[in-house]
């Protein structure tokens, strides 16, 4: 169920940054994560963005925080641009998100 809810999100952040330029996924590491009330996994995703023009990074990131990912099974709790860096035909964006598992 891990690696499908890592698909759709990875997909739907794909969907999502297509408005900015050409997005492909770099690396995409999952963790286990757990409070005393919920389970889930916390995502960190690097995505290049391939652009003719540097997209507007704060837009972005309002995109991200607004964003809604159908998830099956699992709730999107948290979607954050953590930071970007210039890449030789765009930009490096790095992306955390926080899935919660129903239960």
């Amino acid at each position: 169920m891990t690696e499908i809810v890592g698909r759709r999100l990875v997909q739907g952040l794909a969907d999502l940054l297509t408005r900015f330029g050409v997005p492909s996924l770099d690396t995409h590491l999952i963790e286990d994560w757990a409070s005393a009330t919920f389970v889930g996994h916390r995502h960190c995703i690097r995505i290049l963005l391939e652009s003719s023009r540097r997209p507007d990074t704060t837009m972005l990131a309002m995109r991200l925080a607004e964003a809604e990912i159908d998830l099956p099974g699992h709730l999107l709790a948290d979607l954050a641009l953590a930071g970007h860096h210039d890449a030789a035909n765009g930009i490096l964006l790095e992306i955390e998100a926080l899935t919660l598992r129903y239960s």
